[in-house]
């Protein structure tokens, strides 16, 4: 039987060449496997002198996806702040689901780069996310997911009725449903705040650092909202939330190369959602695994045990932030997984 290496082989070296700006014949030296998430099987291909990423879509649900990430690097391209795309293919001629070839970024992701989130590392951050919230969005036809606050209730509210499904414990449900209640009756100030192009999942793993120069990768989830919603994921979603200092430098430099007035304000309205979001999203990623409702070369490598570690650990940051009441830090949410 033919392997999946194999196969990408055979399929580079019959391209034409100028299909990814190489002159000569194409011979590939090496196919390696990297990091995979849960929608794609990512593949280092080395060619001549060249290095490309082959991006195998994985998630057979959302055939579009390999399409969307390749349309979003094309609009990105110029600003060099991701990889460049070179193909696209949903033939299903030579595999049974889409995939894109895009170029390789040489270096390492932020996670990997020590001293990590150090005051250099935090403002290079700030610029690269200046850059792309500078960049210009008037003929960009792009989704409009998170416009206002009142908005982006609706991500909370897909991993609220999944989790009540498939996880029916009533004191959890409880908290949850009390959490939810109480940031809706937060008073929200409209601030008409003007959108950005935003990557969609800026964290330590989409950020890759070469010679002190930082690019995202990643760019399935490109789109149009309020600068301060990305800023709150930033602050909340890598894998070290930032701390009060941290937030203080990124905002200074930030400030540096794009003024906004009321950013701050707006961002703290939308940390404790983004603080509640990433702990449904845990208990979300828990239950699909367990239900084995993700592709089979990524369950086949998880680690289970990692993923309802953050389940607890983001349960206590919602109480150390009070986004959930205190009267809960008993609760025992890990036992619900044993």
């Amino acid at each position: 039987m033919v392997n999946m290496e194999q196969k990408i082989k055979s399929y580079f070296e019959k391209l034409n060449p100028n299909k990814l700006g190489l002159k000569s014949k194409i011979k590939v030296k090496s196919i390696s496997k990297l990091g995979q998430g849960t929608s794609h099987l990512n593949y280092l291909v080395k060619i001549n002198t060249s290095k490309f990423i082959f991006r195998f879509n994985s998630d057979l649900k959302n055939n579009n996806l390999s399409k969307q990430e390749f349309r979003h690097l094309k609009l990105i391209e110029k600003y060099k702040i991701g990889p460049k795309a070179y193909l696209f293919d949903d033939s299903r001629k030579f595999f049974d689901s889409d995939f894109i070839i895009i170029g390789y970024l040489e270096g390492k992701t932020v996670k990997l780069v020590k001293p990590y989130l150090d005051n250099k590392m935090v403002e290079s951050l700030a610029r690269l996310s200046a850059k792309m919230h500078s960049i210009n969005i008037s003929k960009l036809n792009l989704n409009k997911d998170e416009t206002n606050f009142n908005s982006y209730f609706k991500y909370i509210t897909i991993y609220l009725r999944y989790i009540k499904k498939h996880l029916p414990n009533r004191e959890l449900l409880l908290i949850l449903d009390q959490t939810y209640k109480n940031l809706r009756r937060v008073k929200i100030i409209n601030y008409n705040s003007k959108l950005v192009l935003t990557q969609g999942d800026f964290n330590e793993n989409n950020v890759v650092v070469n010679k002190g120069k930082y690019k995202l990768i990643d760019f399935e989830d490109l789109k149009l909202t309020d600068p301060a919603a990305e800023i709150a994921h930033i602050f909340t979603f890598f894998g070290k939330p930032f701390n009060t200092i941290q937030r203080k430098i990124f905002l200074e430099e930030y400030s540096k190369f794009r003024k906004d007035e009321s950013l701050e304000d707006r961002i703290k309205m939308y940390l404790p959602l983004k603080r509640f979001k990433v702990l449904l999203w845990s208990i979300f990623h828990v239950l699909k695994i367990k239900n084995q409702e993700l592709h089979k070369k990524f369950l086949e490598k998880n680690d289970l045990n990692e993923d309802i570690k953050f389940v607890g650990i983001s349960f206590k940051r919602c109480l150390e932030h009070r986004v959930i009441d205190m009267e809960y830090n008993k609760f025992d949410i890990l036992g619900l997984f044993k």
